[in-house]
Parts: structure tokens; C-alpha cells; sequence
């Protein structure tokens, strides 16, 4: 099945049957003014929705299967009026929630029974520097990334404490658009110039694209991983794909580049089904 925002509604589809079916939102204290982010969390057969309303954000869960509400979470010190990313960790005991402005706060659930924030740490100051993703380390869900305009920040849950760890860039200056875990211990990050940079065990390696600077690069709005590499999606509808390459130096090798038929929208999210079926959301599709 595949999942999606709709104005008000999440759509879902059955991707064999073609039959659709709409969850209505709302039934909660506040005015629901739409659908900022959904996430899946696979573990526990369930995803998560975001809504802004006219005080605080919201997140409702839905039962993947009888998309029945089973959680709200909802924070009055959350700082703002809406959530702009949501993460589980693997085994779907926690999640990550981070608030948008003025405040700011990333928030650290334990949702195994009854949601409690265990931990909060406020990851930016500046409207001008938003925060636009959050996610748990694969490997280690004591660890955080949280990245957006000029951040990339990691974040350790120790002591019952949110604490940054710091992480070297080699740069002053960074706009991470997008983001995406590899196993067994790596990180690629993406740029709004299109950029790809690497990362093994939360350390800078190299960049892997582009390779020259005379390459034609453009804007990347977001990856996802596949069984050989990843994939990234961004700006005039274009895909790249980037293949492992173990028995050379090169860390990934950029195989190939496709472009979506009939369309010069940017892609805002991609996502791969069980039969590898890409499928892609655009500004206009």
C-alpha cells in the first residue's frame, strides 16, 4: 500500500487492487490547518501523522493495516504550532519529533506505551536557518542527525540528556537538502548546489559527486537507498542512480541518470515498495 496527504485526507492505495481509501483527520482538542509530514515506522506496522493547528502541533498514529488512530502526542511546551519532521528508531520504541518555529525543539519519545517526552534540546535559533530533517542513527538509536540551512547537527541521548557531539565539515557552510543511511556505517548527505558527501562512522570521507567541477550538477531533493547504492531525486525531475564500487577507489560510481516522462517539476520525495517499484511525488504530480 502506498500512503499520502491529500489537503485534509491521507489516501491510501492499494497498489494491486488500485482501490483507494481516505482517513478523515481530526476528532482531537485543536483545528487541524493541515498535514505537515508523515512518516512509516515498519516495526511496529504503523505510520505517523503531523498536523498543524492554530496553538500546537500535533501526531496522531494509524494502524498501517485497520488505519485505526492508536496514539496521539501532543506537547504544550513544544514551542510551536507544528511538527516538520517525524523519525522512528528500528525497533519503534521512540521517535523523534522536531518542532518548527519560533522555538525550534526536538523532542525524544518513548512510545511503547503511553507517549512521554524523555528528552528535548532546542536545535536552532534562526528562522533564516531552518531545520528540515530529523533521524535516528540505524546502527545506534542513542544517536541523532538533525540537518536543514547551514546545520548538520549530531545529537547523543546520554544521562538522560539530548548532547551534541561534535562533527568536522571541513567547511564553514553547508544547506543539507536531503539525507540517507547506508549499511553498515555510512551517511550520504546532499546539497541544495548538488552536492553528494560521505560519511563513514559519523566521519567525513569525501565527496562523491560531483567529480569535477565541470560537471553539470543540479539541486537534490532527497535519497533513499537501495541494495546497490542509492537514489537522488531533485530539481527538473531528475533521478540519479549511484552504484557501490568496491573494487575500485571510488566509493559509489553515478551509473545512471533518469528523467520523469512529461515532466520538468522538482521531485519533493521518493520512496521504493517490497517489488522495487520507485515511485515519486513532484510539485505538480
Amino acid at each position: 500500500s502506498l500512503a499520502y496527504a491529500c489537503g485534509h485526507l491521507i489516501c491510501i492505495i492499494n497498489t494491486e487492487s488500485k482501490e483507494q481509501t481516505f482517513i478523515t483527520l481530526g476528532g482531537t482538542a485543536y483545528k487541524s490547518q493541515g498535514i505537515t509530514c508523515i512518516f512509516p515506522c515498519f516495526y511496529k506496522k504503523l505510520f505517523a501523522v503531523a498536523e498543524q493547528t492554530d496553538s500546537v502541533g500535533i501526531i496522531t498514529f494509524y494502524d498501517s493495516h485497520t488505519l485505526r488512530k492508536k496514539k496521539t502526542l501532543h506537547h504544550n511546551d513544544l514551542g510551536s504550532s507544528e511538527y516538520v519532521s517525524i523519525s522512528f528508531s528500528d525497533d519503534g520504541k521512540q521517535c523523534l519529533t522536531q518542532g518548527g518555529s519560533p522555538e525550534w525543539n526536538l523532542l525524544l519519545w518513548n512510545v511503547e506505551k503511553s507517549p512521554k517526552v524523555i528528552a528535548s534540546i532546542k536545535t536552532t535559533s534562526n528562522d533564516e536557518y531552518p531545520v528540515t530533517q530529523v533521524s535516528f542513527c540505524p546502527w545506534d538509536s542513542t544517536t541523532v542527525l538533525v540537518v536543514g540551512k547551514n546545520i548538520m547537527k549530531i545529537f547523543k541521548f546520554t544521562e538522560g540528556q539530548l548532547r551534541f557531539q561534535p562533527i568536522n565539515l571541513r567547511r564553514d557552510f553547508i544547506n543539507v537538502s536531503a539525507h540517507s543511511w547506508l549499511q553498515p556505517d555510512r551517511l550520504i548527505i546532499s546539497t541544495e548546489i548538488g552536492e553528494i558527501l560521505l560519511f563513514e562512522n559519523l566521519e567525513y570521507r569525501t565527496m562523491i559527486y560531483p567529480t569535477n567541477n565541470d560537471d553539470k550538477h543540479k539541486s537534490i531533493s532527497c535519497i533513499i537507498s537501495t541494495s546497490r547504492g542509492f537514489l537522488t531525486g531533485g530539481r527538473d525531475g531528475e533521478i540519479q542512480s549511484f552504484e557501490r564500487k568496491d573494487e575500485t577507489k571510488e566509493y559509489y560510481h553515478r551509473d545512471d541518470v533518469y528523467n520523469l516522462p512529461n515532466s520538468s517539476s522538482n521531485i519533493l520525495v521518493m520512496t521504493i515498495g517490497t517489488d522495487d517499484t520507485l515511485v515519486c511525488a513532484t510539485e505538480s504530480q
